[in-house]
This record gives C-alpha cells, sequence and structure tokens, in this order.
C-alpha cells in the first residue's frame, strides 16, 4: 500500500462526503489485500477501509438528515482517505462524547455483532450467550449489546489482559481458551445447561467443542474461521440445533437502518462505549495490518489517524 493524491470525490444524488479524521481497520481489510476475499468484487487499485468517522463536508442532492459540519460514523467503504463519499443511509450521528477514533471502530465490528445476536433466526430468542474471542472488535462490541439487552454473558480470550477487558465490557463469566478444560469450566458456571447462542470467532478451532455448549435449539453463529472443519451432524440433530454463518456485507438494507440506529442510540446513551487497542497514523497502515493478524491476544479495535 502507499499514499497517493487523487481528486476530492463529489457526493452524488443521497450521497454524503466525509472528511475522513479516523478509519477502522478490520481483518478483512488483509483478506482484501491478499486477494482471499471476493477477489472478483476487487480491483486493484482499491481504497480499503469500512469504517470511518469524521465530519460532513458536503450533501447531494436529496440528502436532509445530515449539513455540512456535522460529527459522523459511517459503514461504507474507501475510508483510508482523507476524503469520502457515502451513501446518507449509512452514516449516523456522533455523539460529542465519541472520540472520531471511536466512531471509526464502529461499522464493521458492532454491525456484525449487532446482527449476530439479534438478527439471527432463533438468536432473537437467546438470553445467553456464550462470545468466543470476545477480546477483538467485534467480540467487545458483542459483549457491551448483549449485556445492555439482558443476557447472561460468557465470554473468552487468550491472555489475561484480554480477559479483564471483556469483564469490563461487560460479560458475566470470563474463561481463558487457551486452558485445556475451559469447556468443562463453562459447563459447570452454566450448571450444566450450556447457552442459547455462541458467537464464534475461530471455528476452524471450536465449532466441534460448540456444538457440546449449546442447548437444544441453540445456535452457533460463525463470525469467523481460518479454514475447514467438521463436526458430527448428530449434535446437531439431536440437540435440534443449528449453525449460521454471518457476513456483514449481504445483510438487507432494512436490517442494516435497524442496526445504525439502535448502536447511535446506545452510543448517546453511553451503554456503548468503542474500545482501541491502538491508533496510526495512515501512512503506517501497513504496520497496522500486520498487527491484526499477528497479534497473539486482541485488545479491540485498530484505528489510523487520518490528517
Amino acid at each position: 500500500m502507499k499514499i497517493e493524491e487523487i481528486p476530492i470525490p463529489e457526493p452524488g444524488k443521497n450521497e454524503v462526503l466525509i472528511r475522513i479524521h479516523a478509519a477502522g481497520v478490520n481483518p478483512v481489510d488483509t483478506y482484501i489485500r491478499a486477494g482471499h476475499f471476493a477477489p472478483e468484487s476487487y480491483k486493484l487499485p482499491l481504497i480499503l477501509g469500512s469504517d470511518g468517522a469524521g465530519v460532513v463536508e458536503a450533501v447531494g442532492a436529496g440528502v436532509t438528515r445530515f449539513k455540512k459540519g456535522e460529527r459522523v460514523f459511517c459503514y461504507t467503504s474507501k475510508c483510508y482517505a482523507q476524503y469520502c463519499v457515502v451513501p446518507d443511509h449509512l452514516c449516523w450521528t456522533l455523539p460529542g462524547k465519541c472520540s472520531f477514533a471511536q466512531g471509526a471502530s464502529i461499522g464493521v465490528p458492532y454491525f456484525t455483532a449487532y446482527n449476530a445476536l439479534f438478527q439471527t433466526g432463533w438468536s432473537k430468542k437467546s438470553k445467553s450467550v456464550l462470545i468466543h474471542g470476545a477480546s477483538g472488535g467485534v467480540g467487545l462490541a458483542a459483549c457491551q449489546l448483549a449485556r445492555h439487552a439482558g443476557m447472561t454473558v460468557y465470554g473468552t480470550a487468550g491472555t489475561e489482559e484480554g480477559l479483564k477487558l471483556i469483564q469490563e465490557a461487560g460479560a458475566h463469566h470470563v474463561f481463558n481458551h487457551r486452558d485445556s478444560d475451559y469447556v468443562k469450566k463453562l459447563m459447570e458456571a452454566t450448571k450444566g445447561e450450556g447457552v442459547d447462542l455462541i458467537l464464534e470467532m475461530a471455528a476452524h478451532a471450536n465449532l466441534g467443542n460448540d456444538l457440546d455448549i449449546i442447548k437444544p435449539k441453540g445456535i452457533v453463529a460463525v463470525i469467523g474461521s481460518h479454514g475447514p472443519t467438521s463436526v458430527d451432524p448428530g449434535k446437531l440433530m439431536g440437540k435440534q440445533s443449528a449453525v449460521f454463518g454471518i457476513l456483514l456485507f449481504t445483510v438487507p438494507k432494512e436490517e442494516v437502518a435497524e442496526a445504525g440506529s439502535a448502536i447511535a442510540k446506545g452510543l448517546e446513551d453511553g451503554s456503548l462505549n468503542p474500545i482501541i487497542d491502538k491508533e496510526y497514523p495512515l501512512e503506517r497502515a501497513g504496520d497496522a495490518h500486520k498487527d491484526i493478524m499477528g497479534s497473539a491476544g486482541a485488545k479491540g479495535k485498530l484505528i489510523l489517524i487520518v490528517k
């Protein structure tokens, strides 16, 4: 990746031009860059970045929700830049109590977590949730959202720092997934019943165990996996349980709007508080990519500061 100067884009009908102050870094950015995620959809040269926050610079025809000078966060594309054009339905007001870095922490993590928790079939009825890999951006968002919704939250992380972080984010019970007996400890914490819903960030490693942990008619929402895995279908049949795949890019427009409204409200009332791990200047985006893929334990969101 490299910095280049290009013309400032102009907003079209129902679009907003945002002067980006911070952009979020997500694992999917590195997959796209490496050509491992929907390569037919991405042609070079390419500006990465799905999460951004900044100030409205201009609005196109038909835009009534925003005006120049307003602080906003967005879930869109091409946020690794000083200026970004965004459809107005993918922008939301950023409360004054939130920094631009926090605003850039929202998009992919919070919308993915919201979809997995509240918009995926049986998950709407869930009263308890296990968040595997809860110290990353999606996991921390899920801890906050689930706790605020009144769910009993179980979370795992791989470091003591991560365990402390997810507890502060709302998890009632925390477990180190590097411990060989963490499944036993988790089942003891649920009095042998298991949980209604599992948010799974590493299905290649955990899916087999997940089917032992979920309750009858429970659901495993697969958010991430680094390779193939195998499961015993009999475990699904015996519990009448299900495994769902979560991919934010395929979520219907109406559900994105629902999630955005709920998240914006949570930011305003303080129930949601995006957690940042590290900040980098835009020209060090490559270092952020190396860190997000090579980290031994996630501790929140990585952010690019755009000047």
